[in-house]
């Protein structure tokens, strides 16, 4: 299941109930973002008889220092950090709380950390990359309603800006930001270039995504102006 935020660029409500997100990502094979992801994920978890925790973190890949909204969904599994939607680096199995986990060429991990904001908090890195940090606070699923209406509709939030679909698997790191298709490796490499519109439809699909020609048709519309 792709990462993706195709939905707010397409004018449409970002809705986190069970029954909307079932709709979107189960029946017709889409994607999201943190929130619908990790927000289905544990519904699913809960109901296979698993206790979780759901809190809420800061993004700090890009600047580690200076503080972001607390905008970012992270599960606790059995004393695991399970996370199913941070796009490109989404961990690809549960990563011990103090520990790490390795798949492919990937190696995430969580320490205890003191934050810029002074807090004592869980930090999740990719190899080298501090990811997120998040509290021990728990968090219930109305906790979420305001940061995804912020984050879906703001106009300084990163998802309102860039029509984005990420992949994360054990070989490479994949994002598509508008026409931008950028490849991370783990041995530090890194593609990127400008994809022309034609190749906008495959490689959605390359990244598991298969829209339906209206919702192609539209998107290739914004991308092209």
């Amino acid at each position: 299941m792709p990462y993706e935020n195709l939905d707010i660029h397409l004018g449409r409500t970002i809705k986190l109930d069970v029954e909307s997100l079932t709709a979107k990502i189960v029946d017709a094979r889409r994607g999201g973002y943190c929130y619908e992801m990790n927000s289905l994920f544990a519904h699913v978890l809960e109901q296979c008889g698993f206790s979780l925790t759901r809190h809420l973190g800061r993004v700090r890949l890009g600047d580690p220092v200076n503080p972001r909204p607390a905008t970012h969904m992270v599960l606790h599994v059995a004393d695991c950090a399970v996370d199913v939607g941070f796009g490109s680096a989404t961990p690809l199995a549960p990563v011990p709380l103090g520990g790490s986990v390795t798949v492919g060429g990937w190696t995430w991990s969580t320490d205890r950390v003191v934050s810029p904001e002074g807090e004592d908090v869980w930090a999740m890195r990719c190899n080298d990359a501090l990811l997120y940090t998040w509290s021990d606070e728990r968090r219930h699923p109305v906790d979420y309603v305001t940061p995804n209406h912020f984050s879906s509709t703001h106009p300084m939030s990163v998802f309102v800006v860039n029509a984005t679909v990420q992949r994360s698997l054990p070989d490479v790191q994949r994002t598509l930001a508008g026409l931008e298709l950028i490849e991370r490796f783990p041995d530090g490499r890194i593609d990127q270039r400008t994809i022309p519109l034609s190749e906008y439809a495959p490689t959605l699909r390359e990244l598991g995504l298969d829209l339906p020609p209206p919702d192609l048709a539209a998107l290739s519309a914004l991308l092209g102006t």
